[in-house]
């Protein structure tokens, strides 16, 4: 699908009271690209449509904390903090085991980012609003972590390469997923081998 038609599917699913176009007026301020685009070549970046949705919801939210699992060159993380930034309002923080992730966030974004290097199955985790998980995507590992994400109470858990496992069977992210999150649905960009799993959080008003 395109971006205009999973912003549809994604207030369809979550009945949040608002139009498609204002999410895409959101997601039209995202200049940064993707994997797709060249500008964050790495196999794990996220696709540029992924980031505008990531970019569109934070916008929507204005979430408090926003939590990523899984930083890598900082692909997702510039595309939430750009969000953050045009909000003027709340902060990220990043979990990973690599001491070099997040080399593309730039010194003007920092300023409401945290990169916390360590494991993010064992390490504490403050609480957070809006949460993106795209960490170990083994079934075993995701599924930890996606346990003790939900017990956080965030507004809304976003999963990457939900669909991956069709590629590389490796991937355990949709059976991790749906077990932890029965009541989620999943969104998939045209073109891509990736996918999102959504959980919106019922115990949590949106906005």
């Amino acid at each position: 699908m395109n971006l205009e038609d999973a912003f549809v599917q994604f207030l369809i699913e979550s009945g949040y009271p608002v139009l498609p176009s204002e999410l895409m007026g959101y997601a039209q301020e995202d200049q940064h690209g993707g994997r797709d685009t060249g500008e964050y070549p790495i196999e794990v970046s996220i696709n540029q449509d992924e980031g505008r949705f990531l970019y569109a919801l934070i916008r929507l939210l204005k979430p408090e904390r926003s939590i990523e699992i899984g930083c890598a060159d900082g692909c997702s993380a510039v595309h939430m903090l750009e969000a953050l930034r045009k909000n003027e309002f709340g902060e990220l923080v990043s979990f990973d085991i690599n001491p070099n992730s997040g080399r593309m966030v730039t010194n003007e974004l920092r300023d409401r980012w945290q990169l916390v290097i360590g494991d993010a199955t064992v390490y504490p985790l403050p609480s957070a609003d809006f949460i993106f998980e795209d960490g170990d995507h083994s079934y075993h590992s995701t599924k930890i972590i996606l346990e003790k994400l939900k017990l956080l109470n965030p507004k809304i858990i976003v999963s990457h390469d939900y669909f991956r496992h069709i590629y590389d069977p490796n991937v355990g992210v949709k059976q991790a997923f749906d077990e932890v999150f029965p009541d989620g649905f999943s969104i998939w960009f045209s073109g891509t081998k990736t996918g999102l799993g959504i959980w919106v959080n019922p115990n949590r008003t949106l906005r």
